[in-house]
């Protein structure tokens, strides 16, 4: 069926140069366990079709697939040449600096996912967990793992990364204010108090955190 497949797509190509032709003919190749005459694939068309996405991304998974790292690197590099928000490329690029004890390299790219409004929330997911794996003591992977969570709905997984970021580093805000907010719309008045009144302590200038300080203030006075 595979060698069936594989004629019908070398005849489509001959007759017209399509990547979704490519594509589906460089899956039959991995399939057929022949990863190298993917690539050879992936690379003859986009050097026929430059700047095709779906072509680089194609090779840069086989390449991570052969543990070829660098190759890898080099592909994904391209693709946010060409698209600066391709969030695969990120997390990938964020991976591999992660693998290569390159942790605050990474997190650039994993902020960066964050920035973009996490157009992937599995990926940027994934990301941030293998962030957190690697470096289990990274308080920001973790504040960042819970803001995933909260786009999910998952408040209690969420607030149980919050927490986890505050213990690691009490000095940083973020993880403070964001559990506050989980807190608050779970109902729980009192824990939001306490953690935006430690998120204020770890950053006094924080203009959210006084406006849900006032919001709070108002709600107990009105009790």
């Amino acid at each position: 069926m595979l060698r069936e497949a594989e004629k019908q797509f070398l005849s489509a190509l001959k007759t017209a140069d399509m990547v979704t032709t490519v594509l589906e003919l460089s899956k039959v190749y991995i399939r057929m366990d022949q990863p190298q005459t993917a690539v050879q694939q992936y690379s003859q068309a986009a050097t026929r079709q430059p700047g095709q996405m779906e072509l680089l991304l194609g090779q840069a998974r086989v390449h991570d697939a052969l543990n070829d790292l660098e190759e890898g690197v080099k592909l994904y590099k391209q693709i946010l040449h060409l698209e600066a928000g391709n969030v695969e490329a990120m997390a990938c690029l964020g991976s591999y600096h992660f693998y290569s004890d390159q942790p605050e390299v990474a997190m650039i790219y994993f902020r960066r996912i964050l920035q973009l409004g996490i157009g992937d929330v599995n990926m940027a997911y994934q990301a941030f967990s293998i962030a957190s794996a690697m470096h289990s003591t990274h308080a920001e992977a973790l504040t960042n793992l819970g803001v995933l969570e909260v786009h999910q709905g998952n408040d209690s997984a969420a607030l149980r990364h919050f927490q986890a970021a505050q213990k690691m580093a009490p000095h940083a805000y973020e993880a403070w204010y964001n559990g506050a907010l989980v807190s608050m719309r779970a109902g729980n008045l009192q824990e939001c108090y306490s953690q935006a009144t430690s998120a204020l302590g770890a950053f006094p200038d924080h203009s959210d955190t006084k406006d849900l300080l006032k919001q709070l203030h108002m709600q107990f006075n009105a009790l």
